[in-house]
């Protein structure tokens, strides 16, 4: 009986599974282009009740509010390290906007929240470790973390850090105009020390660096 019903009502019809696959997959893909367009979303998503953002150190929550919240005292956020609950005053009770258990755990101390009146309310959420989320609450729809902005934001590096930057990128750059590299130039600096001190056969005569050979894992400062 099966030979004559439609092939689109098969079970288990290779072929047409592929197309459902390629379809979700290409509104996928379509849904995470749109929120990286918007700021509230970037590397995020737009949810029911909210919109929320991530860097690599931080997230930013925005919970819309009805135009009657204008000060503070209206609104309750408890947050916790991995938990959050918000909601307003609505008539003589409290409307939940947002509430559920995180994905991951967040540094209390450093999250605040803030009120913009009529709006919105602000949450940034400062993250225990420098990872991508892929949703804010357990069992909402995740994101594909593989289709968002992973580039680390400069204003999340230490001192240390940019140094290495700062250090990498004019190796690079000197490379490219063939002249010495930082570690090169170090060694230029000890080994003409060196070259003209007494009792040494280069003393009087120019500085040769070509005569050796400078390899950045033989060096050790």
């Amino acid at each position: 009986m099966n030979d004559f019903l439609p092939a689109r009502k098969r079970v288990g019809d290779s072929g047409t599974l592929p197309w459902a696959a390629l379809k979700k997959l290409e509104i996928s893909c379509l849904k995470q282009e749109q929120f990286q367009a918007d700021p509230d979303s970037y590397n995020g998503a737009v949810r029911e009740n909210y919109t929320w953002s991530q860097d690599y150190s931080d997230l930013e929550i925005k919970v819309p509010v009805p135009k009657h919240i204008v000060k503070g005292r209206q609104v309750s956020v408890d947050i916790g390290s991995s938990s959050i609950h918000v909601s307003v005053v609505e008539g003589r009770g409290r409307q939940v906007l947002m509430e559920g258990t995180l994905t991951h755990k967040i540094n209390t101390e450093t999250s605040v929240w803030s009120l913009e009146p009529r709006k919105c309310i602000l949450i940034n959420l400062s993250k225990v470790g420098e990872y991508w989320w892929s949703a804010i609450l357990e069992g909402e729809e995740q994101i594909d973390i593989d289709k968002i902005n992973k580039e680390r934001s400069m204003a999340t590096v230490d001192e240390e850090e940019h140094a290495v930057l700062d250090r990498l990128s004019f190796d690079y750059h000197q490379k490219l105009q063939g002249k010495p590299q930082s570690h090169e130039m170090k060694v230029h600096e000890m080994l003409k020390k060196g070259w003209d001190a007494e009792g040494s056969p280069f003393r009087g005569q120019k500085f040769d660096p070509s005569m050796f050979n400078i390899s950045p894992g033989n060096m050790h400062f």
